[in-house]
Order: C-alpha cells, then sequence, then structure tokens
C-alpha cells in the first residue's frame, strides 16, 4: 500500500486541498501539463468555496487520465464483497456515487493501481447488531467499506432493524491486471489520536515560582549540551507532575476523575470523550493519562480517582491480591462497572509456516511480546496451558508487536502473539501486504484457560476482519473493564453509566473499539464484584 492512501481521503468525506493537489498534480506532471494544471489548481483553492467546484474539476480531470471501474463496477464489487463478508443478502448497496480516485504503485510492485474514492447508501434487510464481539461486526464493515468509523454512518449501539440505512464514504482499491482492473486489499487507517486540551499557566504568584524557572533554567542548559535523553526524561516527569496536579485538583472539588492509560492509546481516547460528554451534561470531568491498568487500580483503591480503565485480568489478580500490585496485598475495595470491549490473544503466522494450531509452535521461533507486558503473560498462559515447555522453542523473542511484525515478514521469526482489540491497525496493514493467518484454538485448550484464568473469555474473531482472513478464528481474550471504588456513590455511578450507553456513536467518532460498547456484553468478562448500582443499572437495560 502506498504510504499516502491510508489518509488522503478524509473520515467524514471532505478532500484535503493539499492532498488532492499532490496526487493530482503529480499525476498530471507526468502527463506533461503540470504548470497549466498547477494555474488552475492554485485558482480554484484560493476561496474555500470553490472546493466543490475542485473536487469536480479534479474527479474529470483524473477520469481523464486513467480509466478506471465505473459506478456500476464498483457498487457490483462492493455488493458481492459484503455478500461474501456477511449473511447473503442482509445488506444492499442501495446507491453509489462515483467520488475520485488517483492512481499509486505498491512499494514492491510495478503493476499499476487505483485507489477509487466513494460515497455510498447501504440498505439492511434483516436486524442485525453490529457491537457483536462474535460476529461479522464493525470491524469486518470498516475493513470492507475501506472507510473508518467516522466514515460510516447509522449504525446503532444496540442493534439496527431491517430497513435502516447505513451512509458510507470509503474507498477500493484496484489492480491492472493485463489491462483489466481488478478489486485488491485497501487498508484504512483509525483516525487521529485524541490530542489532549493545551495547558495554561497559572496568572498568580504561587510558591512553586521558584522551582519552575529553576526547571527551566536547567532544561536550558541540557538543551545547550544536546542531552535530549534528560531532556525527553525531564519532560515525561513534568507531565506525570502535571497529571497529577490537575488530578488532585478535581478531585479536591469534588468533580469526576477518569484514570485511562497512555495519551497513545484506546483507553486514553475512550476516556477523553467520556470526559466531554460528562462535562456537556453539566458535571465537570476530567481524563488524565496514566502508565496503564495497575497504575489505575491503585489510585482507584487510594481514593484518587472515582472511575479508571483496566484490563479485566489484572483486575481480577490485584482484586485477588496475587498480582504484583499493592507487594500481593488484595486491593478489596475495587468494583466493576462493565466490560467494554474485548482483547483477543492473537497468535499471527506466515501461510506456509506449518502453524495450523498452538500444539505446531513447538521447535518454531516464536515472538512472546515484551517482558512485563500483558501480551507477553497471554502468551505464557497459553503455551503453559497447551503443555508446551519454553525449551521447547528455538527461538523465543520480546519485541515489541511492530518490531515483531517486521520480523515476522522477514521470515526471521515462525509466530508472535498481540494481545489486542480487533482489527488491529497493525495487523490490518500486515495482512494487507503478506499472506498471512492466524492460529486457532481447539476446545479443549480453551476450556483449559477458562479453568485456570477464570479472566479469560472465549472469543471468535470473525472472518473478514483482517484482509483475507477467509474463516472466523477461535481464540480467547481479555476485556477491557471500566472499575471503581466500593464506596462511589450511587448518584455518581448511575450518571457515568447513563452517559457511557446512551451515546455510544459519540464515544466511537474517533475509535473502532468503541462501537463493541453495548448493555448486551457489558456484564462479558466482568472479573471483580460489580457495584451495586452497577449491577441494578444493567439488569434494567
Amino acid at each position: 500500500m502506498h504510504p499516502e492512501t491510508s489518509n488522503s481521503f478524509h473520515p467524514d468525506g471532505r478532500y484535503p486541498r493539499e492532498r488532492v493537489a499532490f496526487h493530482v498534480g503529480a499525476s498530471w506532471q507526468r502527463a506533461g501539463t503540470a504548470a497549466s494544471l498547477r494555474a488552475a489548481l492554485w485558482a480554484c483553492l484560493a476561496p474555500s468555496r470553490h472546493v466543490p467546484v475542485l473536487v469536480l474539476l479534479l474527479s474529470a480531470l483524473l477520469a481523464a487520465c486513467h480509466k478506471g471501474p465505473g459506478s456500476s463496477e464498483l457498487r457490483e464489487d462492493l455488493q458481492r464483497e459484503l455478500d461474501q463478508q456477511f449473511e447473503q443478502g442482509l445488506l444492499s448497496v442501495e446507491q453509489l456515487d462515483y467520488r475520485g480516485s488517483y492512481p499509486y504503485q505498491g512499494a514492491s510492485d510495478p503493476r499499476d493501481r487505483l485507489l477509487v474514492y466513494y460515497s455510498a447508501r447501504l440498505a439492511l434487510n434483516r436486524d442485525y447488531r453490529f457491537s457483536d464481539w462474535d460476529e461479522p461486526n464493525m470491524g469486518s464493515l470498516v475493513s470492507i467499506l475501506g472507510a473508518t468509523p467516522l466514515g460510516v454512518h447509522g449504525v446503532a449501539p444496540n442493534g439496527n432493524k431491517a430497513g435502516d440505512l447505513l451512509t458510507v464514504n470509503g474507498a477500493r482499491a484496484f489492480v491492472d491486471e493485463a489491462g483489466t482492473w481488478q478489486s485488491t486489499v485497501f487498508v484504512s487507517g483509525e483516525g487521529a489520536e485524541e490530542q489532549e486540551e493545551p495547558r495554561s499557566g497559572s496568572e498568580e504568584a504561587a510558591p512553586y515560582r521558584q522551582r519552575m524557572e529553576d526547571i527551566t533554567r536547567l532544561g536550558v542548559q541540557l538543551q545547550r549540551l544536546g542531552n535530549t535523553d534528560a531532556l525527553n526524561e525531564l519532560e515525561a516527569d513534568l507531565d506525570r507532575v502535571l497529571s497529577t496536579t490537575r488530578r488532585r485538583l478535581f478531585r479536591s472539588r469534588g468533580e469526576i476523575v477518569i484514570a485511562t492509560g497512555t495519551s497513545s492509546g484506546q483507553y486514553y481516547s475512550l476516556g477523553k470523550a467520556l470526559e466531554r460528554l460528562l462535562t456537556d451534561s453539566g458535571t465537570p470531568a476530567l481524563a488524565v493519562a496514566t502508565r496503564g491498568s495497575l497504575e489505575n487500580l491503585g489510585l482507584v483503591q487510594d481514593g484518587e480517582v472515582q472511575f479508571a480503565f483496566s484490563q479485566n485480568d489484572i483486575a481480577y489478580l490485584a482484586y485477588q491480591g496475587s498480582g504484583t500490585l499493592g507487594q500481593g496485598l488484595p486491593l478489596e475495595d475495587l468494583r466493576g462497572l462493565c466490560s467494554l470491549y474485548p482483547e483477543a490473544v492473537q497468535i499471527v503466522t506466515y501461510q506456509g509456516s506449518g502453524i495450523t494450531r498452538v500444539a505446531d509452535l513447538r521447535g518454531k521461533r516464536v515472538n512472546l511480546g515484551p517482558l512485563g507486558s500483558g501480551i507477553r503473560a497471554n502468551a505464557l498462559q497459553v503455551l503453559e496451558a497447551a503443555g508446551l515447555d519454553l525449551h521447547q522453542f528455538a527461538l523465543l523473542g520480546d519485541l515489541e508487536p511492530s518490531r515483531a511484525a517486521a520480523q515476522l515478514q522477514d521470515r526471521s521469526v515462525d509466530a508472535f502473539f498481540i494481545t489486542s482489540a480487533y482489527p488491529f491497525p497493525l495487523l490490518l496493514q500486515l495482512f494487507g501486504s503478506d499472506k498471512m493467518s492466524l492460529v486457532s484454538m481447539d476446545s479443549d485448550l480453551m476450556a483449559e484457560l477458562r479453568e485456570r484464568h477464570p479472566f479469560f473469555v472465549s472469543l471468535k474473531i470473525p472472518r473478514g476482519t483482517y484482509p483475507h482472513l477467509e474463516h472466523d478464528v477461535a481464540t480467547v481474550g481479555v476485556t477491557a473493564m471500566l472499575v471503581t471504588h466500593s464506596q462511589t456513590p450511587d448518584a455518581t455511578v448511575d450518571l457515568l453509566m447513563q452517559q457511557l450507553f446512551g451515546d455510544v456513536p459519540a464515544l466511537s467518532s474517533g475509535s473502532l473499539p468503541a462501537y463493541y460498547i453495548s448493555a448486551h456484553e457489558a456484564a462479558e468478562g466482568v472479573s471483580i464484584p460489580l457495584h451495586p448500582e452497577a449491577m441494578r443499572f444493567l439488569a434494567q437495560q
């Protein structure tokens, strides 16, 4: 996939002017008329009201220069893909409009390729719930459509009814096969990560002002010395201090604080969306970045925050006192609210590796994930339950997922583990560019894992979740949970639950896993006692 393709089409259907100008300019330049096109482009780009005219102009220019499938062929191709991945006849392409295209080439493939943008209206012919974890779902849908969550409208969190209409802005990729355009894999991005709001400084003199001036002076000295490592550590320390101070300020005012995760992760983006929902409804809230589940559970236990995100396995170990948190002391005040979405244990290998079941990993080169990570912990639990000894492997790696994926592509390893929501962006790219497969677990192994580790849930990754994934994949996984303290007032818990389940589309605007939040699955995988108010709320749904 050309590095530009996943971001060139805005998820709400708009065309970023800079990218359109670049791609069409590059195409026209190859035709020898770059100067005249540039003049026309900049004449249109100057006033924003001419953008629709520009889009029509560019579409016409591209259509003239690069023959590709028309609207009817595009519609037939999309309908065929929907029928293959979902139930036959579940979705009908009622209308499809061609919106433009541009040519590109793969990094190691000389064949011409074309990315075609479209908007469409899909009719649902039977009742269906796209938030189900084990059936073709929202992840499957956006993968097929070449869209992002922001580009699909009309999905109802608690299930759609026959006759509902979905609208989509998507893209389909085609490759030139001996003069005929054939559909191929297109991998779309998930949207930008949520960015934290700008921080503002105090206008009043404070006892700590001298310390701030000292930090500034020291930072300047480190910068002059070129000590970037020390500067990065200083910035990380300051971020932690600011986050802690903001958290304590909100708590001292009696306002809601939600502990999330690292600022680049799903927990943080979901937490910030929940913060906005609560604040907009008149309840000030603050979602703070943290190091993740372990830190979050300690903050809840100590009363530093009212709510927190956590993996259900970490919450289980902390509540039981069998994990690393609290030096083995059980955190008995933890209470669950609900599960949000599944995070599946995914064993990735290349087609032809000879690995079709977990037992086939014996003697292979396998990456288990970084030391101390949840990925590695889950991998070791799977291998132990399968009766595989660590001495029986040719190689055991400890790389993080992106490096493990690179090694799998160059065949330096035979398989790697990852625990994540699905579809995971890294795997979408990997499956789209190479012949990969996921390893299914048999029912006996899954039963053994659930017997040993009650926090595991049985999952089925639906076919079509990743490019060329033609069969459902049986596996286990953990869930992303929301937790609170046993003494959190019922009214506060009810308020959060009302906001959480009342506007899932707002939560999912930039995060695909949020589409799986539903009262239907909310009790699945909850590994610690439920807060009484959460139990009452879910019973009424």
